[in-house]
């Protein structure tokens, strides 16, 4: 089944800042959602744009990284 937007959105910030720690595959990133490996890359593209053109979304990402050490 398909997930809300905002699930969506939620799923693809947790999606790049795992990619981003560079700790992980985009295989074991896709394993955890359910997704494939080209899937991953996808995301991680899609959220690199939403975050250079969304303010708010760009905000969210620096104050979640403030919250954990990535």
């Amino acid at each position: 089944s398909r997930i809300s937007d905002p699930d969506k959105l939620n799923r693809d910030l947790l999606i790049y800042l795992l990619w981003g720690t560079g700790w992980y595959s985009n295989q074991e990133i896709g394993n955890l959602f359910g997704l494939g490996y080209s899937s991953i890359s996808r995301r991680v593209t899609i959220m690199k744009s939403k975050i250079s053109k969304d303010d708010k979304i760009n905000k969210r990402i620096i104050k979640i990284k403030s919250l954990i050490k990535v």
